[in-house]
């Protein structure tokens, strides 16, 4: 009943168009999309069939937007987080409501990236914001997850991409009651997040401060100590301790640490220059944030000069280290620096020059250290011939890595010839070298036609690779009709071939979708 559901709202919506009042509107975008996969030699990757339809309407009702979105996917099962989702979100002038399923996008430290299942308001009035999102982020899955309720408020001044300040707050908490097992502890999250950001002499400098700091508790089920805290915490912070405890409570297994981040940029002339540096204490946590890694640090440094249009010159550099309190046995470090000059010699001809070092070292029971530099030169000469426009292209680059058991070099020469016969067809070859202990060659050939008064574009393509006992074939073929102005037709066949004596796969994924816009 309710994977027909989007298809019976559809169908009546379009059914009853000429019976609306001139007063409504209704737009939005339907469409499916339908995949077969097929393999054989080795173990399946993915579903052998997977479908998923989606409905995403807006009802505008005297100049207030009504955004409704359904998805309905094969990929849903009880045994892992929701794929099936409903949502709305009306907005209206600086007032925008969020109901059923939605994806809050407040800041990176308190709730960003993590899908909820409840409700919000966000209003941005002029230069002034203020959000409140809740619900549930996490559903119950016996022996997996507890149900996690999630909620976040931020407000903020100031225009985004300019001169702003936020202060944000995000608390999430585990419901033991949810599930019955002691494998997996419920945990509490406490965030609290703050950003500034000024940007000076009409955009040319940028200075950027953000930090966050957070109480993680790993295990609800661990005693309290908050008479403990209350012993050793200053009376003047007894009231603020005193809200705070009303939603989280200090336990043996909660532990409290910071992140922040600072931003530098100056653009000017002939040039630019950008410096970040970002610190994730290991015991900051979010569960708003469901893919941030803690217990990090890093710094990035970029310079760009371009004095004048053929001469374009960039320099990177970034540096990583985690482990930072020396708690963990292992510690890793990575440092690179990446750079390159690009040189148009005439209209027609082009040539760049790179190079690239990185390095890094693992210390656990024994030291390791391994470095690798990169240098490489690319060029191009466009010209013409039997009066068509043809490009050819020729690089090399070496890669040379020393490491503890000695010293290894990658050796890759490529050409590729590009030739455009008319507006509507082009096509091209390449052929490549690598050369890494053995010895690999690889070819490949690619077309791609415009038809129909350009309604109907389609490529192919197809790659070749020999190596020392084995051979490699890919191909591609993908097409996109637009049937009406808002109707498209997409369309696309991979095939992968490995040929190995005693291990040769065959994979194929054949994928068609229509989607669909409507304005009634």
């Amino acid at each position: 009943m309710t994977k027909g559901l989007p298809l019976v709202l559809f169908v009546l919506w379009s059914g009853y168009a000429e019976a609306l009042p001139k007063w409504v509107g209704i737009t939005g975008s339907a469409g499916t999309y339908g995949e077969v996969y097929g393999v054989h030699g080795r173990e399946a990757r993915r579903d052998p069939v997977t479908g998923r339809f989606y409905f995403r309407p807006v009802v505008t009702v005297l100049g207030m937007a009504f955004p409704f979105e359904v998805v309905v996917s094969t990929e849903e099962t009880r045994f892992r987080q929701p794929f099936n989702r409903f949502g709305i979100s009306p907005k209206w002038k600086w007032i925008t409501v969020h109901a059923g399923d939605f994806t809050p996008s407040l800041s990176p430290y308190t709730a960003g990236g993590v899908r909820i299942k409840g409700g919000g308001v966000e209003l941005r009035p002029g230069m002034f914001r203020f959000s409140l999102v809740g619900g549930r982020s996490q559903r119950a899955i016996p022996g997996r997850a507890y149900r996690r309720d999630l909620w976040a408020v931020q407000l903020g001044v100031g225009r985004r991409g300019g001169t702003s300040w936020d202060l944000g707050l995000m608390w999430a908490s585990d419901d033991t009651s949810s599930v019955d097992t002691a494998s997996v502890a419920p945990q509490q999250n406490l965030v609290v997040a703050s950003r500034l950001y000024l940007k000076l002499f009409r955009g040319r400098l940028l200075l950027g401060a953000e930090g966050a700091g957070s109480l993680h508790t790993r295990d609800m089920r661990s005693s309290s100590v908050d008479s403990l805290v209350r012993e050793d915490l200053p009376e003047r912070f007894l009231g603020v301790y005193d809200v705070l405890s009303r939603r989280f409570t200090p336990r043996l297994s909660t532990r409290a640490d910071y992140a922040y981040r600072f931003k530098f940029g100056l653009r000017l002339r002939p040039g630019e220059l950008r410096a970040e540096y970002i610190r994730i204490g290991p015991g900051f946590v979010s569960l708003g944030v469901p893919y941030m890694s803690n217990d990090r640090e890093r710094v990035g440094l970029g310079l760009t000069l371009r004095p004048v249009r053929r001469f374009m010159l960039r320099v990177r550099y970034s540096g990583y280290r985690d482990n930072l309190k020396g708690e963990k046995r292992r510690i890793t470090s990575r440092r690179s620096l990446s750079s390159s000059l690009r040189l148009m010699l005439t209209s027609s001809l082009g040539v760049c020059f790179s190079y690239g070092w990185s390095g890094l070292v693992q210390e656990d029971s024994v030291r390791s250290e391994s470095h690798s530099f990169r240098y490489g030169v690319d060029g191009w000469y466009r010209f013409r011939a039997s009066g068509l426009p043809q490009t050819l292209r020729a690089s090399y680059s070496l890669q040379r890595s020393e490491r503890r058991g000695g010293e290894y070099r990658v050796a890759n020469a490529s050409l590729r010839w590009e030739v455009r016969p008319s507006r509507k067809l082009s096509g091209g070859l390449s052929f490549g070298a690598v050369s890494s202990g053995g010895r690999s060659y690889t070819s490949g050939l690619s077309m791609s036609h415009r038809a129909m008064e350009g309604r109907l574009s389609s490529s192919l393509g197809l790659n070749f690779r020999l190596g020392e006992g084995y051979t490699s074939i890919s191909s591609r073929l993908s097409s996109r009709l637009s049937i009406t102005p808002s109707d498209v037709l997409h369309f696309s066949l991979r095939r992968t071939d490995y040929l190995q004596s005693g291990s040769s796969y065959h994979e194929t994924i054949a994928c068609l979708s229509l989607d669909h816009r409507f304005r009634i």
